[in-house]
């Protein structure tokens, strides 16, 4: 992940927004850190500190998202190839494309939601009064759109 840190929050803070953006709920956080619910609340409202934990969000989707596009182009490139071989038989080739069929409805489903998380935080970035969206959205994006295309 990206070792970038925002500097206008102090290091309580960063390490509260790093935990919120992997996924830790707030209570968790406020206990984690011996601090009151309302601390991490009002840090929230911080731009600041909304950024930092988007940012720590996006470098985690993108890392599993990265992990799970080289795990199903790997899975590609067997299926293509069990599919190509003139020694498998017809049976196995048609069971293997209808699982396979059968299968990549599901993971475009998961890939929606990825998707959609993504673009919850550039569109966020945006309505904040950013003039630009968050770096490699657009691509990010257009890859998960586009992956089983």
């Amino acid at each position: 992940m990206n070792e970038r840190t925002s500097t206008k929050l102090n290091k309580r803070q960063q390490i509260a927004a790093n935990l919120i953006g992997l996924g830790s709920r707030p209570s968790e956080v406020a206990e984690k850190l011996s601090i009151s619910k309302e601390t991490i609340s009002r840090w929230q409202a911080q731009a600041e500190f909304e950024d930092e934990a988007d940012r720590v969000t996006k470098a985690l989707l993108l890392e599993l998202l990265d992990e799970r596009v080289a795990l199903i182009n790997a899975c590609h490139i067997v299926i293509k190839d069990i599919l190509l071989r003139d020694e498998t038989a017809s049976s196995v080739k048609g069971n293997i494309a209808i699982k396979y069929l059968n299968a990549v409805g599901a993971k475009m489903n998961a890939y929606h939601v990825v998707s959609q998380r993504l673009s919850f935080l550039n569109d966020r970035k945006i309505r904040r009064g950013g003039d630009e969206s968050i770096e490699g959205m657009p691509d990010v994006y257009y890859d998960l759109v586009n992956l089983f295309k």
